[in-house]
């Protein structure tokens, strides 16, 4: 399946699995977009740095971008909802030309964590599904991810089942391979 959803224990699980993933891309000569937010970003460009990738080079030849996951929602919703035209305008030349033209396309990051830690689980449902939408055009793979603290016991687990229903779900890693 080419969504994922990674229920993550804490930070350093995030920038392992998120690094393991997106640099799959980069070391194919695909695009690896990060739409983070700068605390997530500095640990995964850390973590990818120490696994041996180049990100310096990888960014400077357009194979891996990194996007402020703040900035993003801002610029694809209207009044604090995932708007479907902004979402495709903003989106689609983001991961349409890799994808058309072949390359492995790999996107994670922050955008839906935001929504949920904010309270707001109708609007990353619906984030979910434009992403699903941009999904069924281009082939790209995205890993979406959900902090463990929202795991099933919590008072969101019903909106946690359907997040859990739109994804595969990414196995957890042994920690001495993040």
């Amino acid at each position: 399946m080419n969504h994922v959803v990674l229920i993550y224990r804490d930070d350093e699980e995030f920038a392992g699995r998120v690094s393991n993933f997106l640099r799959e891309a980069m070391e194919s000569d695909g695009l690896a977009v990060l739409i983070a937010t700068p605390a997530h970003s500095a640990l995964v460009q850390a973590r990818l740095a120490r696994s041996g990738t180049d990100v310096f080079a990888a960014a400077v030849g357009g194979r891996y971008l990194v996007i402020d996951a703040k900035e993003m929602l801002r610029r694809c919703t209207v009044a604090g909802w995932p708007d479907p035209g902004r979402f495709w305008r903003v989106m689609s030349p983001l991961v349409g030309h890799d994808a058309e033209a072949g390359r492995p396309v790999r996107v994670s990051g922050d955008m839906v964590r935001l929504f949920w830690e904010a309270g707001m689980y109708s609007e990353a449902l619906e984030l979910e599904a434009r992403w699903a939408d941009l999904a069924a055009r281009y082939p790209f793979k995205l890993m979406c991810g959900y902090p463990a603290s929202s795991a099933p016991g919590d008072p969101r687990a019903a909106a946690l089942a359907k997040v859990l229903g739109l994804h595969a779900i990414a196995a957890p890693a042994a920690r001495n391979n993040e």
